[in-house]
């Protein structure tokens, strides 16, 4: 009998450990810095690869999330890098960037609501890109 008492009472200690851990991983996840790629493409012509990241950049809950651009060549060499958008939730990210699109010597980015540059669409000359 007390054997049996043991293996329930190890069962529900086990159950509860693991509700807890996934409460907490639950309720901290927005608060990872690192940024993450939610969003990838690449030009007509492979010349370019277009690389989207969201993330915060602090553990502050209402920290807003950094939409940032990374331009690649085929090499795979950095030719542009930038903040794009900054939204309010992480959630809100796909929204305001949802598109990447390949415009003759353009790429272009967007809808959403611009950091720097007003509402619309951030749009970058392929003819400026300078692998690194």
């Amino acid at each position: 009998m007390a054997s049996k008492r043991m293996k329930i009472t190890l069962v529900v200690v086990a159950s509860v450990a693991i509700i807890f851990a996934a409460s907490i991983g639950y309720m901290f996840w927005p608060l990872d810095t690192r940024a993450h790629l939610y969003k990838s493409d690449t030009s007509p012509d492979g010349v370019w690869t277009v690389n989207l990241y969201r993330g915060k950049r602090s553990h502050d809950l209402l920290a807003p999330v950094y939409i940032s651009v990374q331009v690649t060549d085929r090499a795979g060499k950095l030719a542009y890098a930038d903040d794009v958008y900054i939204v309010d939730a992480f959630r809100q990210a796909p929204e305001y960037c949802s598109y990447i699109e390949f415009a003759g010597n353009e790429i272009r980015l967007g809808p959403g609501r611009m950091y720097a540059d007003g509402p619309g669409v951030r749009v970058i000359k392929t003819a400026d890109l300078k692998p690194k």
